[in-house]
């Protein structure tokens, strides 16, 4: 190992802890967005670190979770029938043929289609989706127990039980948004896992499920053989047309800003290598 890699290390330690502290909550946040455990979130987390620490390579790039595609997967999966474990199958049916479509357009040399979308649509769509769960996270902020088909009848049902808030759960995410805020002036403390670290330490000293503070409980992970999901051909083909749209919003949101990064600081990047 060179001289110039081991200085790098306390560096690549910090960031690694950071993308750490950020991956595990999002991890959890956007499962429970699209339905799914939190177990299968960490471990898809997990995987796809290491194959992009393989593979990939960008500097800049966080293979994580993402709300537009949590949010898509859900919305497609809502419109199936089945039960939970149905469900969870479609989903593992849906990312794989995601990653078929990514690794065809890399073969096929076709990463420059990325450049084909609008960056003011993308961004649009990005920005409702970021209200939208920000709505959707209303109820767990205030401890209120609502539910609604859409965010306007959400937001009037909020509207109505006010009165019944929980002042430990404001409190605490109060705390933890503002505490995010203050350290994003700085870029030398990992804010995310500081938050992180804070509410595991404090769910120990204080008995939050007391106060009314829902935790998010054990997390198990069941790795399962490696199967292809029984469904229906029917089901592939409904399911291949949610897996087009979700392929084509996850590679132009990712390769935007990969791209973007890149270009900053004089790195170079082939887009059907990313894919």
């Amino acid at each position: 190992m060179t001289s110039k890699a081991i200085a790098a290390i306390p560096a690549n330690l910090v960031a690694g802890l950071s993308v750490a502290g950020l991956l595990i909550p999002e991890s959890v946040a956007y499962a429970a967005i699209a339905g799914l455990s939190p177990g299968r979130a960490l471990v898809a987390a997990v995987a796809g670190g290491l194959a992009y620490a393989l593979i990939g390579r960008s500097r800049f790039a966080v293979v994580a979770p993402t709300s537009s595609s949590a949010a898509i997967l859900a919305a497609g999966l809502a419109t199936m029938p089945g039960d939970d474990v149905m469900r969870a199958m479609m989903a593992t049916a849906v990312v794989t043929i995601v990653g078929l479509l990514f690794g065809l357009i890399a073969v096929l040399r076709l990463g420059s289609l990325a450049g084909f979308v609008a960056r003011p649509v993308l961004r649009g769509f990005a920005f409702g989706l970021a209200i939208t769960i920000v709505i959707r996270q209303l109820p767990t902020l205030f401890g209120i127990e609502a539910k609604a088909p859409n965010v306007f009848a959400l937001l009037g049902v909020l509207a109505g039980r006010i009165s019944t808030t929980n002042i430990a759960c404001l409190g605490i995410g109060t705390a933890a948004l503002a505490v995010l805020l203050l350290m994003r002036r700085t870029q030398k403390l990992p804010g995310a896992l500081i938050v992180l670290a804070g509410g595991v330490g404090l769910s120990f000293l204080v008995d939050l499920p007391g106060h009314g503070v829902p935790l998010v409980g054990p997390i198990t992970f069941a790795l399962d053989r490696l199967t292809v999901p029984q469904l229906d051909f029917s089901v592939w083909s409904r399911l291949a047309q949610l897996a087009v749209p979700l392929t084509l919003i996850l590679f132009a949101e990712s390769w935007g800003t990969m791209r973007a990064l890149a270009l900053r600081h004089g790195d170079s990047l082939s887009a059907n290598r990313e894919l």
